[in-house]
């Protein structure tokens, strides 16, 4: 997470014990770290043999342009929301003229 990378190590390691109902406790470092609150969604899956945790998002994280967070004007793009006036500007950024 941006501006974040002081406070975790990239690789830092925690060992937790899983309870008898299959519960394992996320350190509240983490959890603010990775911004984990109560009743968000975590995805698990599994790389290489590593278990892999994933933050899902909010659907207030979800509900606007993935770059500028504007809910006007959107288009999706492989399951992504994006705003004209974003698109427009990004051609821009890439040097491509188009016309209106």
């Amino acid at each position: 997470m941006k501006g974040r990378d002081n406070d975790m190590k990239h690789h830092e390691s925690k060992v937790r014990s899983m309870d008898a109902l299959g519960r394992i406790l996320l350190p509240s470092k983490m959890r603010k770290h990775f911004g984990v609150g109560p009743k968000d969604s975590l995805e698990f899956f599994v790389d290489e043999g590593t278990i892999i945790l994933k933050k899902l998002p909010t659907k207030k994280e979800t509900i606007g342009d993935v770059f500028t967070g504007e809910t006007e004007d959107l288009v999706e793009y492989m399951g992504k929301k994006v705003s004209r006036r974003t698109i427009k500007n990004l051609l821009t950024l890439a040097g491509i003229e188009m016309e209106e």
